[in-house]
């Protein structure tokens, strides 16, 4: 019995102290800036530069803001010199986007998931290094004329080809007119040699549409997303090319 209850005890004290060896502290990384690559997985047409923030507490990426995302805490452990991290960057309307990676010294990596409501999950790749991304800079896109191609998220099936015009500040989408979309005030900016633009189309009866695109050289990507009450949002895929 004695000899019963010695093994126990040692076995209990050897698994206390192996799982207090094995358990990481959470740490704090520390005020750090990075500029990062992010694209959706499988899609480096998608591709586009960011700005990551860590402070001793908050992560945050900066460009997010534009779509309501704000600065969230973070966890960090600490394995030898490298961080491994974990924040959750909540959105106002936009679900939520869940980021994970690796601190090691002046370069960064990992995954993000971005989850809302009503869509399936997207995911996406980023890496970077330490540094800050040039000042952004709002630009014209008047006189421009982009081909495009609009389809429903993830169904081809429904794809359609119109000329993108941005004339006097607006920008006209002719397939949203007969809907009550007609031309609405764009903005633009360039950062680093790429351009991002959004602009809202609002209609009496039919909601409003959201417009926003990456503009790389003579390449333009973005989306649609068109909310009206009653239904789901729907999503629209666009890419396109200079065409004037």
């Amino acid at each position: 019995m004695k000899q019963q209850f010695f093994f126990i005890s040692v076995s209990l004290a050897f698994c206390f102290i192996s799982c207090s060896q094995t358990k990481k502290e959470i740490v704090s990384i520390g005020a750090k800036q990075f500029v990062v690559t992010t694209m959706e997985k499988g899609k480096p047409e998608t591709s586009t530069q960011e700005q990551m923030v860590f402070t001793d507490s908050l992560f945050d990426n900066l460009q997010c803001h534009e779509w309501g995302f704000t600065a969230a805490k973070y966890t960090a452990t600490k394995t030898g010199e490298n961080y491994n991290f974990e924040a959750t960057m909540p959105g106002e309307k936009e679900g939520k986007m869940i980021w994970k990676g690796m601190v090691m010294g002046d370069y960064v990596h990992g995954e993000m998931v971005w989850k809302k409501e009503g869509q399936a999950d997207v995911y996406y790749t980023f890496e970077g290094n330490a540094g800050k991304l040039p000042e952004k800079k709002e630009i014209s896109l008047d006189g421009k004329i982009y081909f495009t191609n609009t389809m429903v998220h993830g169904k081809p099936e429904t794809a359609y080809d119109e000329d993108w015009t941005f004339d006097a500040g607006t920008l006209r989408s002719p397939s949203c007119e007969e809907y009550g979309f007609y031309k609405s005030p764009y903005k633009a900016w360039q950062q680093n040699g790429v351009i991002t633009m959004e602009s809202l189309f609002n209609s009496e009866k039919e909601g409003h549409m959201n417009f926003t695109a990456t503009i790389k050289g003579e390449n333009l990507t973005g989306n649609v997303v068109w909310h009206k009450e009653g239904q789901g949002d729907m999503i629209y895929d666009v890419a396109g090319t200079l065409k004037k």
